[in-house]
């Protein structure tokens, strides 16, 4: 079953959705003449209302007084140009209502108070006295007249001076409203220009991507089906790749393995040699060191032992010449008084050779059983070594030469059995002196010389190595 891609289901999804919105531009046309018109007619407000006041006063005064003409106003000051405002911040504030102004009329003059009615003078004193009265209330006149002007031009250009300045103010206000709602129109044009714009380029785009989906969807299927007859094949010849580079790698990787193992077989093999070859080595340095200290310590203790012999020899040899001499006195003494008892002088000599004789071989015997008895105890001394060495526990590389413990024993009757042990002369090395007697006792009972003779007490010489 073929899958769906993402442009089909774009597809099916846009097949149910609502139809997009019609174009605004319509609408859009009718805002734009709206908005214009509406300027206009701001335009139109703020020229109107920049047009100057005129303001005219008037003055009643006698029908028979002169009239003077009014003098010319001074023409009014040119406003005041309003200083320039910084440009307000993008968006501008919503402005506030316009100001209502309030324009004060104009105070009427007063009328001037009618000169009371002139009495009645004969002559040319009422003359002169109406003359008089004319004089004054013309001169009155002009100066209430000048007065009421000046206080009404005074009045005008303060006016004037005020509507200017709120004129002014409203002018740059409106002219700063108007800025701000033409900003505010274009951005809102551009904003909905940019709008219609993007709308009708997401709506041309959008149909376009619909188009192209479909073709993309048409296009892909194809490509996907022909993409998952690629893949297939691919695979296909992959797995068979796969295969082969697998075996190929597999036969590598035992190839490698098996030269690996008979390199480090022959580098094992060589290194066993050479430290085989360093341990013989090694060991034959110990030994001939071993041995060299066993021949020096032999050596010392044959020597020892040849002097202890020699001496005991020669104590045997003093004992044997003493016994001999005693013999050979008391055999003298017997002869003597022998010849004195005897009478005849011949038998006496005869007889004096032959106890000689006789002594001599019993002097030879002595010294014959005297030997035989040195040589049973040594092999007694032999076999007790025996009995006693399978129970020591001690490393004798741990001792430098062969150091001898002489250990004092004490027996039963029957001649086997330890009654009490103890070291009669120590080796100087106390841990070999600790197993020596520890073996000792733990043997417990000793073997009996060959003749079945036991000694009551000895003294065994043990050494860590036997010699």
């Amino acid at each position: 079953m073929q899958r769906a891609t993402p442009a089909t289901e774009r597809l099916q999804r846009d097949a149910f959705s609502p139809p997009p919105e019609r174009g605004l531009g319509p609408a859009a046309t009718m805002a734009i003449l709206v908005h214009i018109a509406l300027l206009l007619c701001l335009s139109w407000v703020v020229k109107w209302r920049d047009q100057p006041v005129i303001i005219t006063a008037q003055a009643e005064l006698w029908a028979k007084l002169p009239l003077q003409t009014e003098p010319e106003p001074a023409p009014p000051p040119p406003p005041a140009e309003p200083a320039p405002q910084p440009a307000p911040p993008p968006p501008p504030p919503p402005p506030p209502p316009p100001a209502k102004t309030t324009v004060e009329p104009v105070k009427p003059a007063p009328k001037a108070e009618p000169a009371p009615p002139p009495k009645v003078i004969s002559g040319k004193l009422a003359e002169a006295d109406i003359t008089e009265q004319k004089k004054k209330a013309k001169k009155l006149a002009d100066e209430q007249a000048q007065k009421l002007a000046l206080e009404a031009e005074a009045a005008a250009r303060k006016q004037k001076e005020k509507e200017d300045a709120e004129a002014a103010a409203r002018k740059q206000k409106e002219k700063e409203d108007a800025e701000a709602a033409a900003r505010k129109q274009k951005e809102k044009e551009d904003a909905e220009a940019a709008a219609r714009k993007q709308k009708e380029k997401e709506d041309a785009e959008a149909a376009a991507r619909k188009q192209k989906e479909k073709e993309d969807a048409e296009a892909a299927a194809r490509k996907q089906k022909e993409k998952e007859d690629a893949e297939a094949a691919a695979r296909k010849q992959k797995e068979k790749e796969d295969a082969e580079a697998a075996a190929r790698k597999q036969k590598e990787k035992e190839d490698a393995e098996a030269a690996a193992r008979k390199q480090k077989e022959k580098e094992d093999a060589e290194a066993a040699a050479r430290k085989h070859k360093e341990k013989e080595e090694a060991d034959a340095a110990a030994r001939k060191q071993k041995e060299k200290e066993d021949a020096e310590a032999a050596r010392k203790q044959k020597e020892k032992d040849d002097a202890e012999a020699a001496r005991k020899q020669k104590e045997r040899e003093e004992a044997a010449r003493k016994e001999r001499e005693r013999q050979r006195k008391e055999q003298e003494d017997r002869i003597k008084k022998l010849a004195k008892e005897s009478e005849i002088k011949d038998q006496t000599k005869e007889t004096e050779k032959r106890i000689l004789k006789n002594a001599d071989v019993e002097i030879t015997a002595v010294d014959t059983a005297t030997n035989l008895v040195a040589k049973i105890s040594d092999k007694y001394a032999a076999s007790v070594q025996a009995a006693i060495r399978p129970n020591i526990t001690f490393d004798a590389d741990t001792v430098a030469g062969n150091p001898a413990v002489e250990i004092h024993v004490k027996l039963a009757p029957d001649g086997v059995t330890i009654l009490n042990s103890a070291i009669y002369n120590a080796s100087g090395n106390k841990a070999w002196d600790t197993a020596a007697l520890r073996a000792l006792n733990k043997t417990e009972r000793l073997p009996k010389e060959e003749n079945g003779r036991a000694p009551p007490m000895l003294v065994i010489t043990l050494r860590p190595r036997e010699r």
